[in-house]
């Protein structure tokens, strides 16, 4: 199955016109923005991950993963906190986006992981994940590469 790398035109053509946007997803927006600002106050940033800590590395494939063990990113470790939750509102269109998609059962692609010990580091799929913290859902299909 190929999967496009860009997921705001995988949205468009699924979603349609942008006031299809869910009232829904922007209020699951306002709620996470809200918990997320308490916890920059706290400094619970995202853990950050660099391509310099890779001795080697070798392609685990597509597995399901809970996203309690999701636990750092690539790339932006600024954007949200240790939850998932956004730090700041320049993300909100985006994300209220993929909330919208989530919320009306359209599949989207898999997020791509990298797994270092056992604590998995985002590559793409930040807003996914959450979207999916703040809906409860617990699992998502991932694309995973070791590190060693």
């Amino acid at each position: 199955m190929y999967f496009s790398n860009n997921l705001n035109d995988q949205l468009k053509n699924r979603m349609g016109r942008a006031d299809s946007i869910n009232l829904q997803a922007r209020k699951l927006f306002e709620r996470a923005l809200r918990t997320g600002t308490k916890r920059r106050n706290a400094n619970h940033a995202l853990p950050n991950i660099s391509e310099a800590s890779r001795k080697g590395q070798h392609y685990m494939g597509a597995q399901t993963v809970d996203i309690r063990c999701i636990g750092g990113s690539v790339n932006k470790s600024a954007d949200f906190d240790i939850h998932f939750n956004p730090l700041s509102d320049h993300i909100e269109a985006r994300w209220v986006k993929v909330a919208t998609a989530m919320l009306d059962g359209i599949d989207l692609p898999p997020i791509e992981l990298i797994l270092v010990k056992d604590t998995y580091y985002v590559v793409d799929g930040h807003h996914r994940i959450s979207v999916a913290h703040m809906l409860g859902i617990q699992f998502l299909d991932a694309i995973v590469t070791c590190w060693e």
